[in-house]
């Protein structure tokens, strides 16, 4: 790509908001997601080579997240009309914080798409040492302060478990009462929990807005009668997001079953010896069917 030139998505060109932080508009957050107002879709709705418009008002009714370890990622998300991003680095282990340089870089090139940030210091099982639970409140705070430089609103993403498979209370009330009003999702360590429904309540009375779970299955679909269950259970604060496995070939049905309001996918595709990707082919058949009128 020569220098200064914008990335493109299947002939579709990526905005990039200006570098100046006072010049980048706020993106707020409600129950989780950010909206914004019509005012600020108006330059996008009227490009005819743009897709965010076009398809934010298909139906808005199921929110779609995509994992991403890279600025492609996010770039596809953006163009292609993905309600928000969950950024991570080494997905092959489950994934880990990010480095600041990304997310910075994510921040100041997207301007729709909601950011969440996971929170987590290193591979295995689900536990925080002191010491670890020091680094993440670390990372905490410096992504809320670059957020606050970009003009931007973030979310995180964490969970924490004690050796014998329960909430570590300690740990994750103190992650909690650092994020602050930022929204919060506690990842699919989630699914190791003894009792689901019964996890529900506690992860909302504890501040979290979101639940990412596939019922406590292999795969969402393997764990939807479960889904169901936790969408009834969950209090109108917290967000049950099925996630694992969920496909473009899957997640009609997905929903029909659950009721979920939102889903988590990873859409990516390898080419021939190389890493897989973000495909903005597979983003938008994923956003194709998650979107079609029920």
């Amino acid at each position: 790509m020569e220098a200064g030139q914008l990335p493109q998505f299947n002939g579709k060109q990526a905005a990039v908001p200006p570098a100046d932080a006072s010049s980048i508009r706020r993106i707020d957050f409600d129950n989780g997601w950010p909206w914004t107002m019509e005012k600020d879709f108006a330059s996008i709705g009227h490009d005819d080579n743009h897709r965010t418009k076009h398809v934010a008002d298909r139906n808005r009714a199921v929110k779609v997240e995509i994992c991403i370890d890279d600025l492609h990622g996010a770039m596809v998300a953006e163009v292609q009309g993905v309600d928000g991003v969950e950024i991570c680095s080494a997905l092959s282990d489950g994934g880990l914080t990010p480095s600041l340089g990304l997310v910075r870089t994510i921040l100041r090139r997207t301007r729709r798409i909601a950011i969440m940030v996971m929170i987590r210091a290193r591979p295995g099982a689900f536990l925080a040492s002191p010491d670890d639970l020091c680094v993440m409140l670390s990372e905490i705070a410096a992504f809320e302060a670059l957020a606050r430089d970009e003009g931007r609103s973030i979310g995180f993403v964490f969970g924490v478990l004690t050796p014998a498979c329960g909430i570590d209370h300690h740990a994750v009330a103190s992650l909690v009462a650092a994020c602050g009003a930022a929204p919060k999702t506690f990842h699919k360590a989630f699914d190791l929990l003894p009792d689901l429904p019964d996890a529900v309540g506690t992860l909302a009375g504890i501040g979290f807005t979101r639940v990412l779970t596939s019922g406590g299955a292999p795969t969402a679909q393997a764990g939807a009668a479960m889904l169901a269950r936790l969408v009834k259970k969950a209090p109108p604060s917290l967000t049950i997001m099925a996630g694992g496995g969920v496909r473009a070939a899957n997640v009609g049905a997905l929903l029909e079953r659950t009721g979920v309001s939102a889903v988590h996918a990873r859409a990516m595709r390898a080419a021939p010896g190389q890493p897989p990707s973000t495909s903005a082919e597979e983003v938008e058949v994923l956003l194709r069917a998650a979107k079609a009128p029920s």
